[in-house]
């Protein structure tokens, strides 16, 4: 991933940090919260929303600063946490680092100076594991600027105790928005934890795999593409190939392929399933595997909205006198909306455009008409009929779908031999009035 530039920290931001140090070392230490095996990557939060799940990062680069500037989408945002590790060294060091988000030290995420107190840690916002590997996380959802880069920053003070060595794992920014210039039907997992896996049996136990589970239920015919976003804060060395597997389906790690930080994506489309979705992992070969976040995103077909629709069409394409005209009707309203029906009939030739219905249709409407007309001795010349049906919006107007058929009047041979000599401008309008009477008694039933 091509990474962007850097964002120093502002003079006031340090200077409000600094306080919060020398603050907090007056901060008697409290109940440890250590463990060796780390704890359960587990579900932070799940959920829908018609938007999308950000997710990036800063890798390790061997120092004990390091900064991440993440170009976040425009959208509402409604989750965001942001993760960085820090390497202690061994459990029994401590020390003191600084983490901010956007240019914020303090206040209610949390940001600023924290003393990782190995063995001893109590942060509730701290993971500390095996030798000393810490996994922190910060709630920065009323600190994310969407649609604008948001600059993390992580930085060793000092040790306390020991060698701290305090060198950053990693920076990860996670973010869940609705809506955006883009939006998608989104349903998703953020699993978060720091399990350590680990080969040694004494005093501890051997820790060789790991479940993270995706609780909930799933419409899996309608998922279009499914991702698994794993964050390692140790990955794999030697290589694994099948260190990692979604619902019983093995993904191929080979590519992740350091001990260092490591944050990889993988399509797990057509493997995802109703119910009981989970993600297992392993430490192969490996002595010391953390398994940080398991991220599942889950993409959904959008349900095409139903448009109203309206047919019209003939059982014939010529009639002669004598003939009925079955005019077939086909509308359907699918909507939550009242609609207006509108039935035009028209021979052009003649002068003739009558309205044969202008009526409101209620909502989730369905129907199919069959609308006689009789045609009777309407002249000696042959003429085009047109029949044109609409569905508007009864507040703007706007017309919802539109159709037309053609026909066409022929008059019989003796008809023609009879009035051809003889036709009129007035029996031509005698031919539209007898026709408007007939189509006027149209009804739909």
């Amino acid at each position: 991933m091509e990474k962007r530039g850097r964002r120093g920290i502002g003079k006031v931001a340090v200077f409000a940090c600094l306080f919060l140090f020398f603050l907090f070392l007056c901060t008697p230490a409290a109940l440890a919260n250590y463990n060796f095996d780390g704890v359960p990557v587990e579900t932070a939060t799940s959920g829908t929303v018609n938007g999308g799940v950000f997710i990036d990062y800063e890798p390790w680069a061997g120092t004990t600063t390091l900064t991440g500037d993440f170009e976040v989408p425009r959208g509402e945002v409604k989750w965001a946490r942001l993760y960085t590790g820090i390497w202690g060294g061994t459990e029994k060091y401590e020390g003191w680092v600084n983490v901010t988000f956007n240019g914020v030290c303090d206040g209610d995420a949390g940001l600023g100076p924290i003393h990782l107190q190995g063995e001893n840690d109590a942060n509730p916002n701290v993971w500390c594991s095996t030798h000393g590997k810490y996994w922190i996380w910060y709630n920065v959802t009323d600190l994310v600027n969407a649609g604008a880069v948001n600059t993390a920053s992580t930085t060793k003070i000092n040790a306390t105790v020991g060698g701290f060595d305090g060198r950053v794992y990693g920076l990860v920014l996670v973010v869940v928005y609705e809506g955006g210039d883009n939006p998608k039907e989104i349903q998703y997992w953020v699993n978060d934890g720091c399990d350590a896996l680990h080969s040694f049996a004494w005093p501890h136990p051997a820790h060789d795999t790991g479940t993270t589970d995706f609780d909930g239920s799933v419409n899996a015919e309608k998922v279009s593409s499914a991702n698994l976003t794993v964050v390692f804060l140790t990955a794999y060395e030697p290589v694994c190939d099948r260190c990692l597997k979604f619902n019983g389906h093995e993904l191929d790690t080979t590519e992740v392929d350091s001990n260092n930080f490591e944050l990889k994506s993988w399509s797990v489309t057509g493997y995802v399933a109703a119910a009981g979705n989970n993600a297992w992992y392993s430490r192969g070969e490996d002595s010391y595997v953390n398994v940080a976040n398991a991220v599942l995103v889950l993409e959904n077909e959008e349900e095409e909205e139903e448009e109203p629709t309206v047919r019209v069409s003939t059982d014939k394409p010529e009639y002669s006198p004598g003939d009925v005209m079955n005019v077939s009707l086909e509308i359907c309203n699918p909507t939550e909306e009242v609609e207006t029906f509108e039935w035009y009939f028209g021979v052009p030739q003649l002068g003739i455009w009558a309205t044969l219905t202008s009526t409101q249709l209620p909502a989730e409407f369905d129907e199919t008409f069959t609308v006689p007309i009789s045609v009777g001795e309407w002249g000696a010349t042959p003429f085009g009929i047109v029949q044109y049906v609409q569905l508007l919006d009864p507040e703007s107007g706007e017309i919802l779908d539109q159709d037309v058929c053609l026909a066409k009047y022929n008059p019989t041979a003796a008809a023609y031999e009879e009035e051809k000599a003889t036709t009129t401008q007035d029996r031509r309008q005698e031919i539209g009035e007898e026709i408007k009477r007939e189509v006027g008694k149209v009804e739909l039933r």
